[in-house]
């Protein structure tokens, strides 16, 4: 703060009082996300481990999820903005009895899409919406790469085995273009502007893909 009020003037006590308060925050943060970075604290202890990630996922900066080499969550606090953000709302929701009742029927499973699809083929009946990595050099999530060969069985099994409607949102790249840009494969872009961009990962502007096994009225 000396250094911003030495080339800017002196700051108003209220933002001198953000700043403090968002170190604070900040350091209960990294205190919070060190617990969750102790893999066998977190095995010992699985409700903490789920109740850490929850936190983490609504107070790191911009609702990033992202992991290091190592398998650590590594994103910083969202800062002076997420201060007075409260999961008062949230929790409540979470402790629910709909919400509850909903996910006594529902199965998760965190399986390779080729195992998950011959675990529970679709049917007819079934819509699937996929959101995979992007095609780009960073394509590795929690340790589990997902490059060009995996996005090649996914298009071969979506365009020529999957039996129920799909829909695909995914950044436009030549490669994947050329993946879907197949007879009865309806294809539709559209911009999307990043707010963040993480060394250079992300172009701030770039375009995606709407793709679908199905004609819909925008086509």
């Amino acid at each position: 703060m000396h250094k911003i009020e030495s080339e800017k003037g002196k700051m108003p006590e209220t933002d001198i009082y953000d700043n403090i308060e968002t170190a604070f925050m900040g350091a209960l943060y990294m205190y919070l996300r060190g617990l969750y970075n102790d893999k066998e604290l977190m095995q010992q202890q699985p409700a903490l481990a789920t109740a850490l990630f929850v936190y983490l996922r609504n107070y790191a900066y911009s609702g990033m999820f992202r992991y290091n080499a190592n398998g650590e969550f590594n994103v910083p606090y969202g800062g002076i903005s997420y201060n007075h953000k409260l999961m008062t709302g949230k929790v409540e929701y979470y402790k629910s009895a709909p919400l509850r009742e909903h996910f006594a029927k529902t199965t998760i499973s965190n399986l390779d899409f080729e195992d998950f699809f011959r675990k529970y083929p679709p049917t007819e009946r079934d819509f699937i919406f996929l959101d995979p990595p992007y095609d780009t050099e960073f394509s590795t999530y929690a340790q589990n790469e997902f490059g060009k060969e995996d996005q090649i069985r996914l298009a071969h099994y979506l365009c020529e085995e999957c039996k129920g409607k799909w829909l695909m949102i995914i950044k436009y790249t030549d490669f994947i273009y050329s993946l879907y840009n197949k007879p009865n494969i309806y294809i539709q872009k559209f911009d999307k502007k990043y707010l963040v961009s993480f060394m250079n990962r992300n172009d701030k502007d770039v375009e995606h893909l709407i793709i679908t096994n199905y004609q819909n009225k925008y086509d």
